[in-house]
């Protein structure tokens, strides 16, 4: 992701466009996920959109944090869903 996005970050526009839409392919299903879940896990008056994007930027940075070696991808994995929760 960082990759992607610093090449987003420059005036060439065509990378602009492909990073958003590789954004849009990773958080759609997750909104969809979402307002799937508002069917009674999740309240109906959360924005969908803002706590997909929420997720994503939030496991994107506790797999840095494996990656990294600074938490086991199981601690990691269970503390993102007692935050989510």
């Amino acid at each position: 992701m960082n990759l992607a996005r610093s090449t987003a970050v420059g005036a060439n526009q065509v990378f602009k466009e492909k990073y958003r839409q590789v954004i849009k392919e990773i958080v759609e299903p997750i909104i969809r996920d979402i307002e799937r879940m508002q069917q009674g896990l999740v309240r109906t008056d959360i924005d969908t959109t803002l706590a997909g994007y929420i997720a994503m930027g939030m496991a994107e940075y506790a797999a840095g944090l494996v990656h990294q070696g600074k938490y086991p991808e199981q601690e990691a994995l269970d503390r993102l869903n007692l935050i989510l929760q």
